[in-house]
């Protein structure tokens, strides 16, 4: 199975380096591309736009994170157009938030109303391959009924390449929403994004604000573990692990792993991605 990986931006242009060194290993591991996010703040934005580069000139296959909020076109046009005279083809557009996650998004004056403006502006720019998000339980707009693949065959019309789902827990909420996608013919791979649970409260605080559900079975894996970070990072690569599995057997051919920066969780969940113990014994 292949797999990717998204990694935040450093907290200084002066750290760049860290994020280049922090991107080698996963290659070396066998990821496929490292997307980087983008923020919504200006300064958030700059450290990105040096990064991004600073990746792509160490020959890191890279995707930018590109938003619609708290943006003038002006501004985002111009970290588009920086990265594209740099070589890089491969974005991952999002509409973004104004504020935490699931507060009412409000376009910018004069930015791009939404992800389908901003999704045709990068194709037409000459992207090559264009991510957008999905939401297999639903985003936090979502108006009921089917709006939600009638919106994302909006994104496919106009040029995104792939979708990557917000994190989830249980498989069977993936295989759902793709089998939605595919009755709807929405046309693009739906490729499944896997949240790590580097800290189960911070993981299961942010889960409640995107109203992505915690499985009771979860929880209870992970209870009482905060005073134990050893054995916390045990289960949590078990747990990344066993729904990873649970796709690849269902021929899902690759997953989106949100790093949140932890280097060694992430490095040991690509290794059990990489290097399947079907492999090892077919040697």
């Amino acid at each position: 199975m292949r797999y990717s990986v998204e990694i935040f931006p450093p907290k200084s242009s002066a750290d760049n380096k860290e994020v280049v060194d922090l991107s080698v290993p996963f290659l070396s591991d066998g990821a496929s591309f490292i997307s980087l996010t983008y923020g919504a703040g200006g300064s958030s934005r700059n450290r990105s736009r040096s990064a991004v580069l600073a990746m792509a000139l160490a020959g890191i296959p890279t995707a930018a994170h590109i938003t619609a909020a708290s943006a003038s076109k002006e501004d985002v046009d111009h970290s588009l157009a920086i990265w594209l005279n740099t070589g890089i083809t491969r974005f991952v557009v999002l509409r973004g938030d104004n504020g935490a996650p699931g507060a009412p998004f409000e376009a910018h004056p004069d930015g791009y109303a939404s992800s389908i403006e901003l999704i045709e502006r990068i194709a037409e720019l000459g992207a090559k391959e264009i991510s957008v998000a999905c939401y297999p339980n639903g985003h936090p707009d979502h108006q009921g009924g089917d709006s939600d693949l009638d919106y994302l065959k909006r994104k496919a019309d106009a040029g995104a390449t792939e979708a990557i789902t917000q994190f989830f827990f249980n498989a069977e909420d993936y295989f759902r929403f793709r089998d939605r996608c595919a009755d709807a013919r929405v046309g693009l791979n739906i490729v499944p994004g896997i949240l790590p649970i580097f800290n189960f409260t911070k993981v299961a605080q942010f889960a409640t604000k995107c109203g992505e559900p915690i499985p009771q079975w979860l929880t209870d894996r992970f209870a009482g573990l905060d005073a134990q970070p050893d054995v916390r990072q045990q289960v949590a690569v078990a747990s990344a692990a066993s729904l990873i599995d649970k796709l690849r057997d269902a021929d899902v051919p690759r997953v989106h792993i949100y790093s949140c920066n932890d280097s060694e969780l992430t490095r040991s969940i690509g290794r059990l991605i990489s290097f399947p113990a079907e492999k090892q014994n077919a040697a």
